[in-house]
């Protein structure tokens, strides 16, 4: 039986974001200016097809899933990867870093965008932040580092964004960030995961030591559409 984030993108569509979803039965995506995520019941030919019929012009359509994407065309295929899907266990609220951590608004969106694209945490947009419990720390007037939620299948809740500034890095900020989260979603009886590049060593290793293990290798596609 398929596990709910063996479809992620799908299930968050269905359930926690559907506020968010545009779409048919069986094919759904992200409104554009909130995320570049699509997700299909069934992964196969004729929902990538469906699919494409329905998405803007010019639009990119990004997959994370644990089954491999066949048939692509009539899309593109722009970029393939490996992620490594992480689910929180109890240990991971058992230490809690004491840093002054401040809940981030709207107003904070340009500064946001600017850290992302420095840091390549994945994408962000002008309406991300309604994905909800940004939270940042500030240095010298300056957004330092920052984290926050994405997708919502189910029980599930997916911390995103997990970046720091080179100017500030090495304090502790990624980590502290993390387990705020972290003990937040624990604490509203949901269950934290996260998905990271399988070679992003130095964020892997943050998240093992605090209490995160890897639960499922995903496919990740980015697919263009041409007209």
């Amino acid at each position: 039986m398929e596990h709910i984030l063996d479809n992620p993108i799908w299930n968050a569509l269905c359930s926690g974001n559907k506020q968010f979803a545009v779409g048919e039965s069986g094919v759904k995506y992200f409104e554009r200016d909130v995320a570049p995520f699509a997700g299909l019941k069934q992964n196969n030919g004729d929902g990538l097809q469906l699919l494409y019929n329905i998405m803007p012009t010019k639009a990119t359509a990004v997959f994370i899933i644990a089954n491999e994407l066949h048939n692509l065309q009539p899309w593109q295929l722009t970029h393939q990867d490996v992620l490594w899907q992480m689910e929180a266990t109890p240990a991971a609220i058992t230490d809690v870093v004491n840093c002054d951590i401040v809940p981030l608004n709207k107003t904070w969106v340009p500064e946001m965008i600017a850290l992302t694209s420095l840091t390549n945490p994945g994408p962000f947009f002008e309406r991300t932040i309604e994905f909800g419990s940004y939270s940042g720390i500030i240095q010298d007037g300056r957004l330092a580092a920052m984290a926050g939620y994405r997708m919502q299948p189910e029980e599930y809740v997916e911390i995103s964004a997990v970046c720091t500034h080179p100017d500030y890095a090495g304090r502790g900020f990624a980590k502290a960030l993390l387990l705020a989260k972290t003990t937040e979603i624990i604490k509203a009886g949901k269950i934290p995961f996260l998905h990271v590049r399988r070679n992003n060593v130095r964020a892997i290793d943050l998240y093992k030591a605090n209490g995160y293990v890897v639960r499922s290798a995903m496919n990740l596609y980015v697919l263009h559409k041409n007209i």
